[in-house]
C-alpha cells in the first residue's frame, strides 16, 4: 500500500506525520506525554558498500523485525529514510522509563546480524524527544529528536540521548564556528606558519 514502506511494512513518513500529529493533539487534551524515538541505523552505508545493497536490504528487514519484537502494539513506526526509523508511543510515563525501554532497544538492535553465514556486526543511534516538553507540535519534536541524535553521533555512535536544551546551545555554537572558519577560508585570513623542530642532541 502506498502508506506504507514496501520493504519493512512500517508506514511511511507522510502517514506517520498525519497520524502521529492526530496522536499528539489527542495526548494534548488528555494531558499526557508521549515520546519520540528518531533512530538510525549506522553501518548502513558501510555494509551496502562492502556487502552489496541485497544485504543492506536484509539487514533493514532485520532491524524492523527487531523493533517490531519490542514496541508495543499502540506504538507508531515509520521508515523515515534509508537508515532511518521513528518511534511514536505513549506507554513511556517517566524519563526512568524511557531510558529502560531505550535500553532494551538498543540492546535488541546491536545483536549482530547474520546473512548466509556472514556476520555482520550493526549499531544504531537514537535521539529521544518527549511531548510536549521538548516540542508542542510534531515537528519540533522530530527536530529536539534529530538534534539529539546528532549530538549522540558527535560523542559516541552506538548510543542514544534524550534531548536537552543545552544541545540547541550546542549545535549552534558549532554552526557559528562553521560558518566563521568557511568565511575566514574563503577571504584567506589565515596565515600559515612552520615551526621546525630541532632535535638539540643531534
Amino acid at each position: 500500500a502506498a502508506d506504507h514502506d514496501s520493504l519493512t511494512g512500517f508506514v511511511t513518513r507522510g502517514f506517520f506525520h498525519i497520524t502521529a500529529t492526530k496522536r499528539l493533539i489527542l495526548r494534548a487534551h488528555q494531558q499526557r506525554d508521549a515520546w519520540l524515538v528518531y533512530l538510525d541505523v549506522d553501518n548502513l552505508k558501510q555494509v551496502n558498500d562492502i556487502h552489496g545493497h541485497t544485504v543492506g536490504d536484509s539487514l533493514v528487514v532485520a532491524q524492523a523485525e527487531r523493533i517490531r519484537s519490542v514496541i508495543g502494539p499502540s506504538d507508531l513506526v515509520a521508515r523515515s529514510g534509508g537508515d532511518e526509523f521513528l518511534i511514536l508511543t505513549d506507554r513511556w510515563e517517566t524519563p526512568e522509563q524511557a531510558v529502560r525501554e531505550a535500553e532494551k532497544l538498543f540492546e535488541k538492535l546491536s545483536q549482530p546480524f547474520d546473512y548466509e553465514g556472514k556476520r555482520i556486526e550493526t549499531s544504531v543511534s537514537a535521539g529521544i524527544a518527549r511531548f510536549p516538553d521538548h516540542g508542542q507540535a510534531l515537528t519540533g519534536l522530530i527536530r529536539a529528536a534529530d538534534i539529539a541524535l546528532q549530538r549522540c553521533k558527535m560523542e559516541q555512535k552506538s548510543s542514544f540521548r534524550i534531548y536537552d536544551k543545552r544541545m540547541d546551545d550546542h549545535l549552534r555554537q558549532r554552526r557559528e564556528i562553521r560558518v566563521e572558519l568557511d568565511s575566514a577560508l574563503r577571504e584567506a585570513q589565515f596565515d600559515l606558519f612552520y615551526q621546525p623542530i630541532i632535535d638539540a642532541r643531534a
